[in-house]
């Protein structure tokens, strides 16, 4: 009986043991998961940040050509309403 009462706490530090290593290795199972998650998460917002650059400057290229297309637009004017003047003037 004497043996028994000395093996029996020896069984539950035992067992205690395996809880924490059980216990230890879902928190190393968590920890990863949550780091898989985060990388992840990362990634897609890197991807849609070089998503909105590509958009930011193919808008700012657009705005380029429609500025030059304004200036044209204005130089042509110009010139029209010098001719035209030059024609009053005769």
């Amino acid at each position: 009986m004497r043996k028994l009462l000395i093996v029996l706490p020896l069984i539950a530090l035992i067992s205690a043991c395996s809880d924490n290593d059980s216990l230890e290795n879902t928190g190393r199972e968590a920890g990863a998961a949550a780091d898989q998650a985060i990388e992840r998460v990362g990634n897609e917002v890197d991807g849609d940040r070089a998503d909105l650059q590509n958009s930011a400057e193919k808008i700012r290229d657009k705005a380029r050509d429609v500025k030059e297309d304004v200036k044209k637009g204005l130089s042509k004017a110009d010139n029209a309403v010098d001719a035209a003047a030059d024609e009053l003037k005769k």
